[in-house]
């Protein structure tokens, strides 16, 4: 009996075995491709002209934020993959900057991303400033602009609804993801991430590549972005994946007209200017080396690359090629649509006026091996008229016809108030300009830092009255600080189901200077922080309004003192 049972036991031990074996060789027979594969080897002749090739990686995430790796492991893993520059954006927070400079042969140069209500936003290139970006994409885009930084639009197309861009009309010149790892992952879908996982033991770059797929509704939405002005598309890694692998798998190829320097704040200035003006073209490295492709317009006995506007003269030639794989197709578009395909080289003579830009793709792969920046050939008219539409609009004037809430020259209608670890000192004190009458508002803060025990930190002016702004629209005041700040200017209105008091808070972010400013906060463009939001600012039934200072417009800690003048409603 016991014999029986030992056999039996043998048996379908046997049977598991063999079974387990025979499906082990099934998928590496079946899989035989990832386990061969290796990336493509190169051929052809280098390109003529004598511009410095630059690889590196943007939009990289550490420990500070949700990346796997400190950022000092990060630029290890960067430097291992012998890149030139990377650019770590960690979410919120520009706490890596004291690595800022060179690691070695490797320039560090730390960003930020940032959550607006239209998406998210890479500020790069920026100092990290006392104040908190607000939220609102067109103050979020500003503040950029006004630290003298790059703006790009990270994963606009992602599948996650809480990070599709949505502000597309925005002013300014900003940049575009065209393609982003971390997208194209959470694209993927979970049988292909379970099947990246199996291959990933056999061939872990052969895998993640598997993933990346072409970026078709991006691609067509740069195309319409390109039809109206300069704009410079982008590769941001953004992916959780080994950092050995993510820095081999697409890189950014910068052109400069000179070698870097290994001077930080040179080669800094070099870089950002590069990527700004899209002097770059993205390669996917993990599939074959990419730093030998070429994409130039010649004529008139000059020649011009990436990202440059070309004036249209007779008997303009683009080239493009350059030490690629074999079978490489080169593909042509001119305004979005393609006018040339061919293997290993292309050339176009006589160019129109458009916007011409670059893919090749390698056989069998569907995510194309390089995507260029375009080169842009117009008329000076048609310069011109492009340049204009990245210039900012005209800020709004102060109102005409007002009504004063306080001029502040006597008792002020704002009283302070903040919580226990904060402190506010706020008085009528004369004013050095004659313009201001004979008195200003000085608002003297310090925000204090919050704790486990007390998460809610504030300073606030507050005028609790309730007033009726009916046919009113909205509310101006003339503001100037010894720092950059940001403030919120507040107003509450009735709303029973809002929680504690029955009142809705609408806010609208406002940045200081060391200048006088004169603000003006239409009611329109205040939005609601309450989650039971009646969907409409009621200008009848104004229970307060407040100039408040907290964690999300500066950092906790911050003193400083702002000045107020000439606060009315119109």
């Amino acid at each position: 009996m016991w014999l029986n049972f030992l056999r039996q036991r043998a048996f379908t031990l046997k049977f598991v075995l063999t079974t387990g074996l025979l499906a082990i060789v099934c998928l590496l027979v079946v899989n035989a491709r990832a386990l061969l594969w290796h990336p493509f080897e190169l051929e052809g002749k280098l390109s003529d002209n004598d511009l410095i090739k630059v690889p590196g990686v943007v939009h990289v995430h550490t420990t500070l934020s949700d990346g796997r790796a400190t950022p000092e492991e990060v630029i290890e893993a960067a430097r291992a993959a012998k890149l030139s520059f990377i650019v770590i954006t960690d979410h919120g927070t520009l706490d890596a900057k004291k690595l800022e400079g060179y690691h070695g042969n490797l320039l560090v140069i730390v960003g930020t991303e940032t959550s607006t209500i239209s998406g998210h936003l890479l500020g790069v290139g920026i100092p990290d400033p006392d104040f908190r970006f607000s939220g609102n994409p067109l103050d979020t885009l500003k503040d950029i602009r006004d630290l003298d930084g790059l703006a790009i639009v990270a994963h606009p197309m992602s599948p996650r609804k809480a990070f599709l861009w949505s502000g597309w009309e925005l002013p300014g010149s900003w940049g575009l993801e065209i393609i982003n790892l971390d997208s194209m992952r959470r694209t993927a879908g979970w049988p292909n991430m379970l099947k990246t996982a199996f291959l990933s033991g056999l061939n872990p770059r052969y895998a993640a590549l598997r993933l990346l797929t072409t970026p078709t509704k991006t691609l067509k939405q740069w195309d319409a972005i390109l039809a109206e002005r300069n704009i410079a598309g982008f590769a941001g890694a953004d992916a959780h994946l080994t950092y050995e692998l993510l820095f081999n798998l697409v890189k950014t190829h910068l052109l400069l007209e000179e070698p870097l320097s290994l001077n930080p704040i040179q080669d800094r200035a070099a870089i950002l200017r590069a990527l700004t003006d899209g002097r770059f073209y993205i390669g996917v490295d993990g599939l074959a080396a990419a730093q030998g492709f070429f994409a130039i317009v010649e004529g008139s006995g000059k020649q011009w690359s990436l990202g440059e506007t070309i004036p249209l003269v007779p008997n303009l030639t683009l080239r493009a090629g350059g030490r690629i794989p074999h079978a490489s197709r080169l593909r042509v578009l001119k305004d979005g649509v393609e006018i040339a395909e061919e293997d290993n080289s292309v050339q176009i003579n006589s160019l129109k006026e458009g916007i011409y830009r670059v893919e090749v793709r390698l056989p069998d792969w569907e995510i194309p091996w390089i995507v260029s920046n375009p080169l842009y050939v117009f008329t000076p008219e048609r310069i011109k008229a492009r340049e204009l539409r990245t210039q900012w609009p005209i800020e709004p004037q102060p109102p005409l016809s007002t009504e004063v809430l306080d001029l502040f020259e006597s008792v002020p209608i704002l009283t302070p108030e903040f919580d226990v670890s904060s402190s506010v000192k706020f008085e009528i004190i004369s004013a050095n300009e004659q313009k201001h009458g004979r008195g200003i508002g000085q608002m003297q803060f310090r925000l204090g830092v919050p704790t486990p025990e007390r998460l809610d930190t504030w300073c606030a002016l507050v005028n609790r009255k309730q007033r009726d702004f009916s046919g009113k629209t909205g509310i101006t005041f003339a503001v100037k600080a010894d720092g950059n700040y940001r403030f919120w200017a507040q107003v509450r209105d009735q709303n029973p189901a809002s929680m504690p008091d029955g009142t809705e808070t609408w806010v609208n972010s406002v940045k200081t200077s060391s200048d006088w400013k004169q603000i003006t906060v239409r009611f329109s463009d205040m939005r609601s922080l309450n989650e039971n939001s009646d969907g409409q600012l009621d200008l009848d039934k104004i229970q307060m309004f407040t100039f408040t200072i907290d964690p999300s417009s500066v950092k906790p800690g911050t003193t400083g003192t702002i000045w107020f003048d000439d606060l009315k409603v119109y």
